[in-house]
């Protein structure tokens, strides 16, 4: 299970704000403490946290299994937090930042929790992959969503945002993505995130909208069947 902090553009619009960080943070941990007393409790319970209070609780329909939660971070707080109590951390891969350093407060704050990092979930999220030699075309239809992560979720209206996605450059937006001419390419950067710790990839692959605007040719869209293969045998 998936959990962030939150996106203003998400939020706002249902409960008329968009509470700071540190609150948003704080929510977050009561919250998924709360979830995982739901997921376990054997009998009804009373919930008298900060931010949530609740009385006769009980959640019938039980997991068979633990639910992992990996926690969202863009930044070192949120990194701390997801060692803290989460089970796993999802840092944005292509959003420039300081990716090192997010991963070096995860474990830090994982191993002070008595965990160990090296079996939590550790995972590089990649929005906006694909294959082609000729990348700008998609950039400038995706500008909107990257406006969003631009301003770090604080913007409710989709009208700025909208507004905020013409003052990207196509070379700044670029950077945001993982749009690349070959396979091997692809591989490479694959490669250069489970070098710094990552061992799950979360992609979203735009091959096929590229190729069916005739921006790459059809067996672009194949390119799993090389990727895969190569990371089985590199890391059996």
């Amino acid at each position: 299970m998936g959990v962030g902090s939150g996106e203003a553009v998400n939020e706002t619009p249902i409960i008329g704000r968009f509470p700071p960080y540190k609150e948003r943070i704080e929510r977050l941990e009561e919250a998924v403490g709360l979830m995982r007393k739901l997921w376990i409790s054997k009998d009804y319970f009373n919930h008298e946290g900060r931010y949530y209070k609740s009385k006769n609780l009980f959640l019938y329909a039980k997991p068979k299994e633990k639910i992992p939660i990996v926690i969202s971070a863009f930044g070192e707080k949120s990194a701390e937090l997801a060692g803290k109590v989460g089970d796993g951390i999802t840092i944005y891969w292509t959003r420039p930042q300081k990716r090192d350093l997010i991963l070096r407060r995860f474990t830090e704050a994982a191993t002070k929790a008595g965990k160990d990092p090296e079996t939590m979930t550790k995972a590089a999220y990649f929005p906006f992959l694909g294959i082609t030699p000729n990348p700008l075309p998609i950039v400038r239809n995706i500008k909107p969503s990257l406006a969003i992560d631009r301003s770090i979720g604080h913007e409710p209206d989709p009208r700025k945002i909208d507004e905020m996605a013409k003052t990207f450059s196509d070379e700044e937006a670029l950077q945001y993505c993982t749009l690349v001419p070959t396979v091997n390419d692809l591989m490479g950067i694959f490669d250069s995130a489970i070098k710094a710790g990552i061992n799950h990839i979360i992609m979203r692959d735009l091959t096929p909208t590229i190729i069916q605007n005739k921006l790459a040719p059809p067996e672009a869209a194949g390119w799993p069947s090389k990727v895969l293969p190569y990371f089985r045998e590199k890391y059996k």
